[in-house]
């Protein structure tokens, strides 16, 4: 279970999140939506380590990540992926990689 509790975040000053709390059971899938300028990417990079808690606790099952760097929490499988990030559809050594379940011929 991921677990929010009362998180604040801020920029040079700027108070952007403000005791922010949120839980996601297990095999749950939430949806972050609002406005712009709201907090939505700030909220997903605080759970990530990307931008530092000024208080609050970020824990993934019985772990506190509050104070981990975000190698550290991507070991127990948080991470984040922009939006407009793009990944290429070739193996490294430039042909196209695609895989699709094997069919058994009917006999």
């Amino acid at each position: 279970m991921l677990t929010l509790s009362n998180i604040r975040v801020s920029y040079d000053g700027s108070r952007i999140l403000r005791d922010v709390s949120l839980t996601v059971a297990p095999g749950e899938v939430v949806c972050l939506m609002g406005r712009n300028g709201v907090g939505k990417t700030t909220t997903l990079k605080a759970i990530t380590g990307l931008v530092k808690l000024d208080s609050g606790s970020v824990k993934l099952a019985d772990h506190e990540l509050g104070g981990a760097r975000p190698d550290a929490r991507a070991r127990h499988g948080l991470g984040y992926v922009p939006q407009g990030a793009t990944f290429s559809r070739t193996s490294p050594c430039g042909k196209t990689s695609a895989s699709a379940p094997s069919r058994k011929a009917a006999s």
